[in-house]
Order: structure tokens, then C-alpha cells, then sequence
């Protein structure tokens, strides 16, 4: 309201009308609200805001379970035992690459997670929640391993 009271007095002084220049005035409402008792002196986002931090981690099986599953339909596995790569060292390359995504992932998560300013990442020392990041999304890859193992198709 002031800016439209501001052009109004400017308009009324530019054109030199006599007088006081016209003035809005307004009130406003609102609809209203009660308080819920059993929320008292609860904070949503301090209380449920790092729990949406723990979806990240399941990215970890959202991007590289179907990239394994398709190797595996598409017989690549099988060249490559044609080239002379070992099941061994198959698995041992699939376990490096998921290691780096997820101590990525776990550096990350807590970092973004302290900019957000959530007291869970506030009071814990950094490399207890990047040891808890890092072995749950490992554990998401094993699980995604065994996964890969028992299904035969991308369906």
C-alpha cells in the first residue's frame, strides 16, 4: 500500500491539484486458526527433515541395479568371460564404482544436510554420519547385488 500511496501523492503533486493528495487505506484478514495441543513446541523440519535426507541413499539402487540387470540380459557378462575378464574381477569393478558413488554420496548427504542447519547433523561429529551414510548405501549396492544375481530379466 505504501507504493500506491507514494504514485498517488507524486501524481497529485506533479498535476498541482490543491488539497491533500488522496491516501488508501486497508485492512487486511485472515481465516482463523486454531493451535494443535499435540504440536506444541514441535519442530517438523528439525524432527522429520533428515529422514528425507535417507532417500538419497536409495538413488544408490534406483541407478545401478538396472544398469547391472541390462549387462546381464544383454549377455555382456558373457563377452567379457570371452576376453578373459574373471567373474571375480567382474564383481570387484562393480564393487569399486558403487564404493565411489556411495562415499560421494555420504560425504554429500551430511554436508547439504549441515547447510540446512538440522540439529541431527549439527550435534553428530561429521564422520559418524559419513560412516553411517557410507555403509547404508553400501548396503543398498550389496542388496541390489543379490538382487541382480536371482533376476533373469529388466521386468
Amino acid at each position: 500500500m505504501s507504493i500506491d500511496n507514494g504514485i498517488l501523492s507524486t501524481l497529485h503533486s506533479e498535476r498541482g491539484l490543491k488539497g491533500d493528495a488522496p491516501w488508501i487505506e486497508s485492512t487486511y484478514a485472515d481465516y482463523p486458526l486454531y493451535w494443535e495441543r499435540s504440536l506444541d513446541g514441535m519442530n517438523m523440519p528439525v524432527l522429520f527433515g533428515a529422514f528425507y535426507f535417507m532417500f538419497a541413499n536409495l538413488s544408490v539402487f534406483a541407478i545401478l541395479i538396472p544398469i547391472i540387470i541390462r549387462e546381464k540380459v544383454d549377455k555382456l557378462r558373457i563377452g567379457m568371460h570371452v576376453f578373459g575378464v574373471s567373474s571375480s574381477s567382474h564383481w570387484f569393478s562393480w564393487t569399486i564404482v558403487s564404493s565411489i558413488f556411495c562415499s560421494t554420496l555420504a560425504f554429500s548427504i551430511p554436508f547439504f544436510a549441515w547447510m540446512c542447519r538440522f540439529e541431527m547433523f549439527l550435534w553428530t561429529p561429521f564422520l559418524v554420519m559419513f560412516g553411517f551414510f557410507l555403509i547404508n548405501s553400501l548396503t543398498y549396492v550389496m542388496f541390489g547385488f543379490l538382487i541382480s544375481t536371482i533376476v533373469s530379466t529388466k521386468s
